[in-house]
């Protein structure tokens, strides 16, 4: 669908596109969206996906270069030999990721708008422990 939200700059036409940069950003921006914060945890999901996908077009050699894009646009408290590890590690993904959105509602609360999980996430988060979650649909 197409975007034309001022407040986020995302003005994107209906369609696949490729993103990048500024364009990227207000995509994941945009809360003048049907689903609100829901659809928009979905876009950053789709936009990490994106990430990931052109990381692993590459070969791992390019991981020094690409941390250093990194380095000079992000801020974090990981060692550079953490962040190493953990962008080699996507190497090593047998390409199974999956972009989910815990389900919940939005409320307010004291004037402020929150979002309140659903009971059924519970499972999601026992599921985790292990970093990987397994098919959900079996367990119920």
């Amino acid at each position: 669908f197409a975007m034309a939200d001022p407040k986020s700059d995302a003005f994107l036409s209906a369609g696949l596109q490729r993103l990048w940069g500024a364009n990227a950003l207000a995509f994941t921006r945009n809360r003048t969206i049907a689903g609100g914060d829901f659809t928009r945890s979905y876009h950053h999901g789709l936009v990490m996906l994106g990430a990931l996908a052109q990381t692993l077009d590459l070969d791992v050699t390019a991981l020094p270069d690409l941390l250093d894009i990194l380095d000079d646009h992000t801020w974090t408290n990981l060692s550079l030999e953490d962040l190493l590890t953990v962008a080699a590690s996507a190497f090593e993904l047998d390409g199974d990721v999956t972009n989910i959105v815990l389900e919940g509602s939005v409320v307010n609360r004291s004037g402020a708008s929150v979002v309140e999980l659903a009971d059924s996430v519970e499972a999601v988060f026992r599921d985790a422990d292990d970093g990987v979650l397994d098919d959900l649909e079996d367990e119920e």
